[in-house]
């Protein structure tokens, strides 16, 4: 639309603007926001010398490292992101998980990795500590296959890409959160803007030598607050609205500044805009009015 202002006068906004009540800065619309995802699926990859295929796909527990018999186990998790509004962008991603029992207390590395193929979490349930696993029934994940008996994975132990998307040491019982990297960003943005890649993440543990086992808290673990969790901050996709905040067809006027003011204190305007200004789902906010000027004075948002 065009302005229907022509005529030179000291409007409101020039009496604001020389009163330094507003210095503008550069206009920028954020919409940041962070949520906690809880897996959705995980289980273990047993590696083991027994004919018969282990797994874990139902048990309270978790595990990645080497046992005492230099026999690696490794940990597959899933997240489930669809909360997070289609166009975002991940800027930030971070890991928990509680180990709460491990072979020894010294510091030890633990990778993140992504998936390649798709995997089944399986009923599996073994006893005791878990740390044994238990022979494999049918949809459960084990060391050669991602989905047992119809679908092997590759090369036994998992598919996945050997870059690391985030490392932490691990010590003892403690919770444990792998910090956030451009890498993990990235394939957590496209399990957003592409579901069906979502084949989620596999966890190692040290594996070079024996004794380095973790045991970690499943998803089916008693108590959400310990279960292993995604963290993900992102940047809603807004857009802000017009600065014919009256929708007279007359901008910039000061109208528009009255009205949005007047709204903003909670006063009726039915021809008005609402005062989310940037459409950002948190009104009222500091932010809005710092947009509606950056906007007024003919800044982008």
């Amino acid at each position: 639309m065009m302005s229907t202002l022509t005529k030179p006068r000291r409007t409101i906004l020039a009496h604001i603007l020389t009163a330094g009540a507003i210095t503008l800065a550069p206009a920028v619309c954020f919409a940041q926001a962070s949520i906690e995802f809880i897996a959705v699926a995980d289980a273990t990859l047993y590696e083991s010398s027994s004919i018969a295929p282990l797994a874990n796909g139902s048990g309270e527990y978790i595990f990645i490292g080497n046992n005492s018999l230099n026999q690696t186990r490794r940990t597959l998790l899933r997240f489930d992101v669809s909360a997070i509004p289609a166009g975002s962008t991940i800027t930030s991603v971070q890991l928990q998980i509680d180990i709460n029992q491990a072979s020894n207390s010294a510091p030890l590395p633990a990778s993140i990795h992504s998936v390649t193929r798709a995997w089944c979490e399986g009923p599996t349930i073994p006893a005791g500590a878990q740390g044994g696993g238990a022979n494999a029934q049918a949809g459960d994940a084990t060391w050669y296959a991602a989905c047992q008996p119809t679908s092997s994975w590759t090369i036994p132990g998992g598919d996945y890409i050997a870059t690391v998307l985030s490392s932490q040491l691990v010590v003892g019982a403690a919770k444990v959160t792998w910090p956030s990297s451009p890498d993990f960003a990235a394939v957590v943005q496209s399990w957003l803007d592409a579901p069906a890649t979502n084949t989620g993440l596999l966890v190692r543990g040290d594996e070079s030598t024996e004794n380095t086992a973790r045991r970690m808290l499943a998803r089916e673990t008693s108590g959400e607050g310990k279960r292993p969790r995604l963290i993900v901050t992102f940047v809603r996709p807004t857009s802000c609205d017009d600065i014919d905040f009256n929708n007279n067809d007359v901008f910039p006027e000061d109208q528009d500044v009255i009205d949005f003011f007047n709204v903003l204190a909670g006063a009726e305007c039915a021809p008005c805009n609402d005062i989310d200004f940037n459409n950002n789902g948190v009104f009222p906010e500091d932010q809005d009015v710092i947009d509606f000027f950056n906007v007024l004075a003919g800044g982008a948002c």
